[in-house]
């Protein structure tokens, strides 16, 4: 990381001093001539600090809470490939209105502002376009003269959108009908305003969680365990206080092919003390002749225990 970071800067005349704080190999601190900073969050040790000054990129198995997705333009994702002898760097661009797109280390640029993808200027050109636009009435507006219950209908729908959790405000919404009816004729504009907004809310994060399933579903098809690890840790971060049965289903299986992949892959020594904690006295010998048992392939076994959950 750090050698793919000072080619990069190299090539647009800019220097920097790496720092790695505790946990060792967790965390790598970025400080670059002009001022700017860096925290670089290769795993899930230490919790991100998004109120620090300077950016924050993190890894691929680091979370975001959707309430950050839901309040800044963008997060950055740092993955590292192997290639041959090498190890490649790049650098994704997560966000709630366009899938995470990733781009090698070389493709992207330094400005004032730090470092730059192509996804995140075309994120920023969008954002500054949309606040270009006249903006709609504030929705505290007038809010004092409102009967208590619009208020606290109003209210929780803005602090469910800011949880991020997507059955949260799908249950808010879809309960709304009764209580608008109950309204006096001069109160619901407000309460139906608020409603307006949190669908709209639910509509991109909606889009956002199905991407998110979609790709995991198809990397447990695939057996590409590196995206399923990464991709099961986001899956149940966003679905953490409800998900539907389909998103129950592909989460399952996703956990069915890491625990049999888990398995196959540990080293002689976590395979020794497996044996030991689980150790049972043999059999009797069988006859001559009889056929021998072959080992269980267990790869294979979560893997089809994996497809068979996302065929149901």
């Amino acid at each position: 990381m750090k050698s793919a970071m000072s080619r990069s800067l190299l090539e647009f005349g800019r220097a920097a001093r790496f720092a790695f704080p505790p946990p060792i190999g967790s965390l790598v601190d970025v400080d670059l001539e002009d001022g700017l900073s860096m925290r670089i969050h290769m795993d899930a040790a230490v919790r991100p600090d998004w109120e620090r000054q300077g950016a924050v990129i993190l890894g691929a198995g680091v979370v975001p809470d959707p309430d950050v997705l839901a309040g800044c333009p963008y997060v950055y994702r740092v993955r590292c490939d192997s290639d041959g002898a090498n190890r490649r760097v790049w650098i994704g661009t997560q966000s709630l209105a366009r899938p995470t797109e990733g781009v090698p280390f070389s493709e992207c640029t330094w400005t004032d502002q730090g470092l730059l993808t192509p996804a995140a200027s075309r994120n920023l050109r969008d954002r500054s376009t949309a606040r270009s636009r006249p903006a709609a009435p504030g929705p505290s507006a007038g809010r004092s003269a409102l009967p208590e219950s619009v208020v606290t209908f109003v209210r929780g729908l803005e602090a469910a959108q800011r949880t991020g959790t997507v059955v949260h405000v799908r249950r808010l919404c879809n309960g709304s009908s009764s209580f608008l009816d109950g309204l006096s004729s001069t109160a619901p504009a407000e309460a139906e305003r608020a409603l307006e907004e949190a669908k709209a809310w639910l509509a991109t994060h909606e889009e956002y969680q199905r991407r998110i399933f979609k790709v995991l579903e198809a990397a447990v098809r695939e057996r590409r365990a590196w995206d399923v690890r990464s991709g099961i840790q986001q899956a149940a971060s966003l679905t953490r206080r409800g998900a539907s049965s389909e998103e129950h289903r592909i989460l399952a299986a996703a956990r069915a092919y890491l625990r049999g992949h888990d398995y196959a892959d540990q080293s002689p020594a976590q395979a020794a003390l497996r044996r030991q904690l689980h150790y049972k006295p043999a059999p009797a010998a069988k006859r001559p002749g009889a056929p021998k048992s072959k080992k269980p392939n267990r790869t294979k076994e979560s893997a089809a225990r994996a497809r068979a959950l996302l065929e149901r």
